[in-house]
């Protein structure tokens, strides 16, 4: 068996032509140009391909149309992402903080319009407060979820509440802005007056209660200025310091006016005596002060009482200047006998009556505290009238009282151990008496003595006749 060496279609041996293809046998220059020529399938005949109709001119507009308008969004989109980077405030924001430059760092964030603020300090404060550990905050913010999602804080090195981070989409969903807010803290004032003013910086407003707190501003951390005043019948009061505010829990920043006074009980023998401030009546009876004050401690202030008797005779206290009393208490001592034994309380007992423990103890602690107060100012009228002039102890006590040799004097405590009535006017009294005293020579004792007086009662009225003995 053997093949056509045109088709490959086996012919028997002795077949000269092949069935298949007609292919003469044996034939090599037929063969050779069969070679390079293309087998043609009787089965398949060649079909002419027919040339493709040219693309319409709209529809080539269209497709450059649609190419061009995807161009121009991709970058569009590219640029208006770099456009509102918020990366790039907070490279500004840190470029400010390395060139120390308050007006740069401040583009970049938003400040409350009414809101106190010092720039360069608060700048120095932030650059102080951990500004990498900010920074760090608010990139990690910006590249991560917590700032697609949602608004959030930055906070210094202490933990507190720096900015907050807010965001605002221009077209949801795709791109969004951020605004970066500093946080300021609310001051508040209190006083312990009423009717205080209080300015900082400037700005004025009125606390009307002591002790309530009101609100005065908005202010960023820094340092203020922060002055106050008040007014009341025994002078004017002056505040002046300075507040720094710094982030906190609350963000509040407090401002606690405590203007400098002294308040004084009253001591005197006639309670329907006038009151008289800098030589003006106040038209008020001692009896309607609980107490005297407050007086300003930087300012002159002098008072005295005025009294009229049952004949209309004024009678007529020394002036006391308030700074200069030791003891507490201000004394308005008329010489003119009075229904009252001593300070504040008022007794009918005459010599008849007699006196008791009690009523006794009470006019010895008035007389102590009396001798300390003039003691203290070498001012012997104020215990004077406590005094019978016609026995030993008076003499003795104004000796001591001017000769200087105590600096200040205060005392501790004093109690009534020993009560004996001796004849109807007379009473020996022994009291326990402890005190501080600061001598002039520098000196300083504590001493606990056993005092034992005489007293005698004139007019009704008890009075300490002379010093039996000092122990």
């Amino acid at each position: 068996m053997k093949y056509c060496t045109i088709c490959g279609q086996t012919i028997t041996d002795n077949q000269t032509f092949c069935t298949s293809c007609g292919a003469k046998q044996g034939d090599e220059e037929q063969a050779a140009k069969h070679e390079h020529t293309p087998e043609v399938s009787p089965s398949r005949p060649v079909q002419e391909r027919r040339p493709k109709k040219p693309m319409a001119k709209n529809k080539k507009i269209a497709l450059i149309s649609i190419a061009a308008a995807l161009v121009i969004l991709t970058s569009a989109h590219f640029i208006i992402s770099s456009i509102i980077d918020p990366l790039k405030n907070v490279q500004a924001m840190d470029r400010a903080i390395t060139e120390q430059d308050p007006d740069a760092f401040f583009e970049q964030v938003d400040l409350k319009e009414k809101a106190l603020v010092d720039k360069e300090e608060y700048l120095s404060f932030i650059d102080s407060s951990g500004w990498e550990s900010m920074r760090y905050q608010l990139i990690e913010g910006f590249e991560g979820e917590q700032g697609k999602t949602f608004d959030f804080s930055i906070r210094d090195e202490a933990g507190d509440k720096v900015f907050a981070v807010k965001k605002d989409p221009l077209v949801p969903g795709l791109y969004s802005t951020y605004d970066i807010e500093a946080i300021p803290n609310q001051v508040v004032a209190a006083s312990n007056m009423e009717n205080t003013k209080v300015t900082i910086e400037g700005k004025t407003k009125e606390i009307k209660e002591a002790s309530d707190f009101t609100d005065l501003n908005l202010a960023y951390p820094g340092e203020y200025s922060v002055e106050g005043t008040a007014q009341s019948e025994f002078g004017t009061f002056e505040y002046s310091d300075t507040l720094t505010v710094y982030p906190n829990e609350g963000n509040e920043s407090e401002v606690m006016i405590d203007f400098p006074s002294n308040t004084y009980a009253i001591d005197t023998n006639q309670q329907d005596a006038i009151l008289f401030i800098n030589g003006e009546s106040t038209e008020q009876p001692l009896s309607e002060y609980t107490e005297l004050g407050p007086f300003p401690t930087d300012e002159q202030v002098t008072v005295h009482a005025e009294w009229k008797d049952e004949e209309g005779n004024t009678h007529t206290t020394d002036e006391v200047d308030p700074q200069s009393s030791m003891w507490g208490a201000l004394s308005f001592y008329f010489d003119e006998p009075t229904e009252e034994v001593y300070a504040g309380e008022q007794t009918n007992s005459s010599n008849d009556a007699g006196f008791d423990e009690e009523e006794v103890e009470d006019f010895m602690l008035q007389f102590l505290d009396q001798s300390v107060e003039a003691l203290n100012v070498q001012d012997f009228t104020i215990v004077a009238p406590l005094f019978n002039d016609d026995g030993s102890g008076k003499a003795e006590s104004q000796e001591f009282i001017e000769s200087g040799r105590v600096d200040t004097e205060t005392l501790l405590d004093g109690e009534l151990i020993d009560l004996v009535e001796l004849e109807e006017d007379e009473f020996e009294v022994t009291m326990s008496e402890s005190y501080e005293i600061y001598y002039s020579d520098g000196d300083f004792k504590e001493p606990t003595l056993e005092s034992t007086y005489l007293l005698t009662v004139e007019d009704g009225e008890l009075k300490v006749d002379s010093y039996v003995s000092i122990d």
